[in-house]
């Protein structure tokens, strides 16, 4: 067997029971039976394929959306099961359009999305399901701020992050801009040419963060320009704690 296919399998394998439960580097090395250099670089393309998910310098990995795609019983069914009706009352509060995405492998899977409350779309474990750039969109900015600094440079140079949803061609200068995000826990966005405003906010499952929640609404008739995204915030706290307590 090719000697890194065989550690690939050693590093997955680990996650088989309590596959909830992160796993540190170190351990993760022991597991594979290699030192941990050879491990980080294993696990660092492990991530960028998004068979891991990183959960930030020091806290560990989870198993990322790569790997339970290929199957039909994952965490991400149980997301879109509970995000499903509150994503169609959001829908209905204005938002035009609302979205779940997760991060994959250093891009931004569409998971569920609703248009203008009528056409409904689902996209579970498809292949060809829409995938973006995460730097050029709001909820792939939200998700980028969660992100350790180090893996956030190496997407920036992997992507072309300098053409970014943020307009911000300088990587410190859109580092600042995403801790503020991270920060502030959600990000609003309005249209300079249109009366419309893009919302995201991040879904936690038991802490962490396991995707983004996004809405664009037109402000046209609203008379309180605030709305939108407070209405997304608390869609997106609501359905953190409904995939808490299921995953509990």
């Amino acid at each position: 067997m090719i000697q890194v296919i065989e550690r690939f399998h050693r590093i997955l394998r680990s996650f088989s029971e309590h596959p909830e439960r992160p796993r540190s580097l170190g351990e993760l090395a022991e597991q594979a039976e290699i030192t941990s250099p050879a491990c980080a670089n294993i696990v660092r393309t492990m991530t960028e394929l998004g068979y891991l998910r990183s959960l930030g310098k020091r806290r560990g990995y989870l198993p990322g959306p790569a790997a339970y795609f290929l199957f039909a019983a994952n965490p991400y069914r149980h997301l879109m099961d509970a995000a499903r009706p509150e994503m169609e009352k959001l829908a209905q509060q204005n938002a035009n359009f609302v979205i779940l995405v997760c991060e994959d492998g250093g891009f931004r899977r569409e998971l569920f999305c609703i248009s203008d409350t009528t056409i409904i779309q689902i996209r579970d474990r498809n292949p060809n399901s829409l995938v973006l750039n995460l730097f050029r969109c709001s909820t792939g900015i939200i998700l980028l701020s969660r992100m350790d600094d180090a893996r956030v440079k190496r997407l920036w140079e992997l992507r072309n992050g300098s053409n970014n949803f943020l307009s911000e061609p300088d990587f410190r200068q859109f580092l600042r801009k995403l801790r503020l995000y991270r920060d502030q826990g959600w990000g609003e966005f309005p249209d300079p040419r249109l009366p419309r405003v893009t919302c995201a906010a991040p879904i936690f499952q038991n802490g962490h963060v396991i995707a983004a929640l996004g809405t664009i609404s037109d402000l046209t008739h609203l008379s309180d320009p605030g709305l939108p995204i407070r209405n997304c915030r608390a869609t997106a706290e609501q359905i953190s704690n409904l995939i808490s307590r299921t995953q509990d």
